[in-house]
């Protein structure tokens, strides 16, 4: 019982922690890309407004403008901040120039993050040199009118007019390609002329960093849940100790408390045979030693569940599943019969299972004891054994229940419960049949479930 509660504590655990690091996980490389994108959308989009200026830039810069004192492109993009307004165009926002008061630093700081944040670009003198792109301008028929090659290396002519064109073809405005093991950014932007601009942004690196910290998320999450798992194996037998401790107490006092109540029932059960035996039989001794019954079958039924409970391993063999039903309607066609209930069987030949063939009887009687007690006036029962599969099978055990619509089924399992007591209160047995029918399943590896539907209540079982 304690592995295997700490094996379900284990297992708990560590699936919360699976998805709150895949909802993070996902979450942050959504953001990433997203950054990523915008980035170079912002970019790519400045870099087409403002393509003359950059052009007159390119190349090896003039010595006015490496001293700082030269006029003209420079000043273009000295200490520029590139925000998006909306699709195809940006804002510009110009750097203070004094950043050394403390207040100012502070302030710079916060706008930095912010920038970061919204995924926007900073654009310094030193810009144009590190940016790698290529433009292409298309006429009003889509053909090639211009080419800018002098910021990129290894595209030529030829190449640059081929990924133009296949991009204005597909019609998409924007998006991201590969090409000789590089990465380019593209994006279309029509002009008020007619024409339409095209630009490539080589963003490798920034793809290959994206992809990186996504490796690296990877790695870490995988030894975050690593970790995870060794401390709650080391945490658990402390965590669950309560519980198991609790579980004992109650079993203990349900055996403890089963034997003590045998002794008292046993006297009270030969006194009123006793008195039979003096003054003949009356209404009340048949009362004392119906009660008497009663109780000593509801102390049979604890100890069977508490035994039940209990984690010994059973020897499993193959059984005869089809002779084991058989033989559990045959016993039960009787007992229908004196209630007014018809029983029918349609069971498969030849149906074997890993089990234990007591437990199957036990599991079988359960269910059909249970069809016979609650199904209604002049019902039906109908039980049915089929093969599931190459080695597993299932049964289903229904009987007509009009009173069943809208009831939770799966509380039928739970120990003592007995429904609607107004409607039970005549009725035998305590609620504790299915709890062990469940019980069974569980120690044989199958499961068990019920449901109802247009006035029947089915029980299946599959092994």
């Amino acid at each position: 019982m304690e592995k295997k509660l700490k094996r379900k504590f284990i297992l708990l655990g560590v699936a919360a922690v699976l998805i709150l690091l895949l909802l993070v996980g996902a979450g942050f490389h959504y953001f990433s890309y997203r950054q990523m994108y915008r980035s170079l959308d912002l970019t790519l989009s400045y870099v087409i407004n403002h393509s003359d200026a950059y052009e007159e830039g390119s190349g090896t810069a003039s010595n006015s403008e490496k001293e700082g004192t030269g006029e003209g492109t420079e000043a273009e993009t000295e200490g520029l901040i590139i925000t998006g307004i909306k699709d195809g165009d940006v804002s510009v926002k110009t750097l203070p120039e004094d950043e050394h008061n403390l207040l100012e630093k502070l302030v710079i700081g916060f706008r930095d993050f912010g920038d970061s944040i919204a995924g926007n670009v900073e654009l310094t003198p030193e810009s144009r040199y590190r940016m790698r792109y290529f433009l292409i301008t298309l006429d009003e028929n889509g053909n090639v009118e211009k080419t800018s090659l002098s910021h990129i290396a290894e595209i030529n002519e030829e190449t640059a007019r081929q990924l133009a064109l296949n991009q204005y073809r597909v019609h998409k405005k924007s998006g991201m390609i590969e090409y000789a093991r590089s990465s380019y950014y593209y994006k279309s932007v029509p002009q008020p002329d007619g024409r339409t601009v095209i630009g490539f942004l080589e963003c490798t690196q920034e793809v290959r960093s994206v992809n990186a910290m996504r490796a690296i998320t990877l790695l870490v999450c995988m030894f975050v849940v690593v970790l995870f798992v060794v401390i709650l194996r080391l945490l658990s037998r402390r965590a669950i100790a309560p519980y198991v401790e609790n579980i004992i107490s109650q079993k203990q006092f349900i055996t403890n408390a089963s034997h003590e109540l045998k002794t008292p029932l046993a006297i009270i059960s030969a006194n009123a045979e006793a008195i039979e035996m003096i003054n003949g039989k009356s209404e009340w001794t048949d009362n004392i030693l119906a009660q008497v019954r009663r109780s000593t079958g509801l102390i049979n039924s604890m100890l069977a569940l508490a035994r039940m409970s209990e984690t010994q391993k059973i020897e499993l063999t193959q059984v005869g599943l089809s002779d084991v039903v058989r033989e559990s309607v045959t016993d039960f066609l009787p007992v229908a019969g004196q209630k007014g209930r018809k029983l029918e069987s349609e069971i498969a030949d030849g149906i074997f299972v890993m089990g234990d063939r007591n437990l199957l009887m036990e599991l079988s009687n359960i269910l059909i004891d249970n069809a016979v007690k609650y199904c209604d006036d002049d019902g039906t029962i109908h039980v049915t054994l089929r093969k599931k599969g190459k080695s597993g099978a299932v049964l289903s055990v229904a009987n007509d229940y009009q009173d069943g619509a809208g009831m939770d089924c799966s509380r039928f399992f739970r120990r003592f419960y007995r429904g609607d007591s107004s409607h039970n209160s005549g009725m035998e047995g305590h609620g504790i049949g299915l709890s062990m029918a469940k019980s069974i399943t569980e120690k044989m590896g199958g499961s068990i479930g019920a449901a109802w539907k247009d006035g029947i209540i089915t029980f299946t079982v599959s092994l």
